[in-house]
């Protein structure tokens, strides 16, 4: 990538290796980049993909760990997440979690259930937890373009762009 923009504003810059092959009912896929520039953070990647056919659906399964250092210091991140498609249907549903530092600060996240079709919102009782060393926070999805960040001192309502 060269002065690549992603997302309308992050800068993207430094090589970054992919290969893939068939494997059973789908294909494998493998990232990684000794040096990859994100924005203002250099990075190191290492990633899985694995796409199956299962079921009149998709099935795709990432792993990856990421680690470099930015404005705010060191960092690290591993996670995983499944996501499944069926067939003729505009809908996915995603699952997972990740665990990492920034700084000396640990921080975890966990993805799921969470549903959402097209550009509508994510479908009630979809629900994403982030955890840190001092508290935590839970996101929770209604159906509308407003979801809801829980904590321990309380909540607040977000806007979300989408279509309920």
């Amino acid at each position: 990538f060269a002065n690549c923009t992603y997302l309308r504003s992050i800068r993207v810059q430094g090589d970054l290796t992919l290969s893939y092959q068939a494997a059973g009912t789908g294909f494998d896929v493998r990232l990684s980049s000794a040096s990859l520039r994100i924005g203002a953070a250099t990075t190191r990647l290492q990633g899985t993909a694995n796409v199956r056919s299962e079921d009149a659906g998709l099935t795709l399964s990432l792993d990856w760990t990421l680690s470099g250092e930015g404005k705010r210091g060191t960092f690290t991140r591993k996670a995983s997440r499944i996501v499944r498609w069926s067939l003729g249907s505009a809908c996915f549903d995603a699952s997972g979690t990740s665990e990492g530092t920034l700084g000396e600060r640990l921080v975890s996240v966990t993805l799921g259930p969470f549903r959402r079709c097209r550009s509508q919102c994510p479908e009630a009782d979809s629900v994403m937890a982030i955890r840190d060393e001092e508290q935590g926070y839970r996101l929770l999805f209604d159906g509308s373009d407003t979801a809801t960040l829980v904590g321990e001192n309380g909540s607040r309502s977000l806007t979300l762009a989408c279509e309920p």
